[in-house]
């Protein structure tokens, strides 16, 4: 299974978006998003703008305009993220056709790998937006790198 770095900006956004945000009316800028998550700003841009696309996220021009979630976070699974940004993992393993010991030797590695492919495939289906946002906030309170106030 290939995840690209693609995948995990775009993972690192949505957490971004989703720990700012405390309603599906939050606008975030992509500079913003940027900084904070420490992704080039232009990289983000294509990124963001392929989960927009996906209908994960909904944006808004003008000044108080900007990128907010599309759903809730617990209803946006990696699997969806990364086949967004990656494409389907699955179903990629070439065939291979019966026929001599070299063949079915091929044909069982691609079956193998099919099989790790789904594998990754079913963690990432059982992972939501709001696990990460979660975890990200425990470890941030364990390792005291950022404290979130309110007035």
């Amino acid at each position: 299974m290939k995840v690209s770095k693609k995948s995990e900006y775009g993972a690192r956004a949505l957490v971004e978006i989703a720990m700012r945000s405390r309603n599906g009316e939050d606008w975030h800028q992509i500079a913003q998003i940027a900084e904070a998550s420490r992704i080039p700003e232009k990289f983000l841009e294509q990124i963001l703008l392929v989960l927009k696309n996906g209908g994960v996220l909904k944006s808004r021009r003008g000044v108080d305009g900007g990128y907010a979630l599309n759903e809730l976070p617990e209803n946006i699974r990696l699997d969806r993220v990364v086949g967004l940004l990656d494409g389907n993992p699955v179903g990629n393993a070439k065939k291979s056709r019966a026929g001599d010991a070299a063949d079915a030797g091929a044909r069982i590695y691609h079956e193998l790998i099919q099989r790790a492919q789904e594998a990754a495939l079913t963690v990432l289906r059982q992972v939501s937006l709001n696990d990460l946002v979660e975890q990200v906030r425990k470890q941030r309170v364990v390792t005291g790198e950022s404290l979130e106030y309110q007035i």
